[in-house]
């Protein structure tokens, strides 16, 4: 049987050996066994180099590489990506851990199917050592094609460290992994796959993510949970008077007027109109806050639809200077 390795974790770090210790154990227990742990240190100086060469020294599928200088999370997670050499890849943070089926899950689907770019399990949510959630917390297992599965990208992310990724020409030589998206580029690169190709989703757990109170991506969720609620859940409310939802949206066409324009140049049905605004993003890099702001935007066709009144639109395109 070929030992040779199919698929890559590239484990990022920096300054907890510990959890790493735990992170690169939970790779190595895996029920599929043809992998390599690429850990990549972002110049933690400190006994990071001593815990993976330990053990390393009892499985050569662990790999370990050093920059010279913190060159940030999401650089280095970047750098992973572009030296992968296997036809399978997945990202996981050194806080975090997966569950032991998760490749034998993912590669016996995506084997199965090769139009499927990438699979993505559920994930659990650890907070005080007790998991709370599993995200997402509904979804249907099957497989998603756009722009349908774009669209469902958009309701709610698949966790990166649940999600194996299919390896491509066009992903090696453009990367399709865009560090200067700060914070959003995990959700850029699903989103950058999923607008084109197909992907499977599983209910199956198949990483822990660890949750800190303080952590620069729990305060980033909390705000975004937030402002999805005022632009979903909220809008129901009887709390929101017609002028406060008129005030949003005009909001949020002043923010992104340029994609808007475009949307509102007919009048569609909301489908419609979310398969023209897939369209678009095909054609254009955009701001990945843009897609936040599209989340919004759906929900407000959702849950306003006297805004896709066409009087309505003609008045607002003109207010907005869009005529």
């Amino acid at each position: 049987m070929s030992t040779t390795p199919l698929i890559t974790c590239i484990l990022t770090t920096r300054r907890r050996p510990q959890l790493l210790k735990r992170a690169i154990e939970s790779v190595l227990n895996q029920t599929y066994p043809h992998l390599q742990v690429c850990v990549y240190d972002n110049a933690s100086g400190d006994e990071t180099a001593q815990v993976v060469s330990e053990i390393a020294k009892t499985d050569p599928r662990v790999k370990y590489f050093c920059h010279a200088e913190n060159i940030g999370p999401f650089n280095n997670i970047s750098y992973g990506v572009k030296n992968v050499n296997t036809p399978f890849f997945s990202h996981l943070a050194d806080d975090d851990y997966l569950l032991p089926n998760f490749y034998a899950t993912a590669i016996s689907v995506l084997e199965k199917n090769s139009n499927i770019m990438f699979f993505g399990g559920a994930t659990l949510i650890m907070q005080d050592d007790k998991i709370v959630r599993t995200h997402p917390a509904k979804r249907k297992e099957k497989i998603y094609k756009p722009p349908k599965g774009f669209w469902q990208i958009i309701k709610c992310h698949i966790a990166f460290s649940s999600a194996l990724f299919r390896m491509t020409d066009d992903i090696k030589q453009n990367g399709l992994f865009h560090p200067d998206s700060g914070i959003w580029c995990e959700w850029d690169y699903q989103f950058t796959i999923a607008r084109k190709s197909a992907y499977y989703y599983s209910s199956e757990p198949c990483a822990v993510f660890v949750d800190y109170p303080y952590s620069h991506h729990t305060q980033f969720y909390k705000k975004l949970i937030s402002l999805n609620n005022l632009a979903g859940l909220h809008l129901t409310s009887n709390e929101m008077t017609t002028t406060m939802r008129l005030l949003l949206f005009l909001w949020f066409i002043k923010i992104s007027r340029g994609l808007i324009s475009q949307l509102l140049a007919k009048d569609k049905k909301i489908d419609e109109l979310m398969e023209e605004a897939t369209s678009i993003l095909n054609l254009h890099k955009t701001p990945y806050s843009y897609i936040l702001l599209l989340r919004i935007f759906y929900n407000l066709l959702k849950y306003c639809p006297f805004l896709l009144n066409p009087k309505f639109t003609r008045k607002i395109k003109r207010i907005m200077g869009f005529d």
